[in-house]
């Protein structure tokens, strides 16, 4: 994904086969190096995935503590 980024894809199009965000599926999987990436690029931490949830909701769900500090 971070290829991705540095050819201008959008860091807020939804996924489609998850209906996350990029930084929600970043948040989901524990990548801070991606969710940093992302915020860098422009991504909405407060964008909601499909299901209404935040990023920050994903990261707590998830357990993953260093996405949430980030975010």
């Amino acid at each position: 994904m971070q290829a991705q980024l540095k050819q201008g894809a959008s860091p807020v199009e939804l996924q489609p086969e998850s209906g996350m965000t990029p930084l929600a599926w970043a948040a989901a999987v524990g990548r801070v190096d991606l969710a940093a990436a992302l915020l860098d690029a422009g991504a909405a931490v407060d964008a909601p995935s499909r299901d209404g949830g935040t990023a920050l909701i994903t990261a707590a769900f998830f357990g993953r503590s260093e996405v949430a500090e980030l975010l």
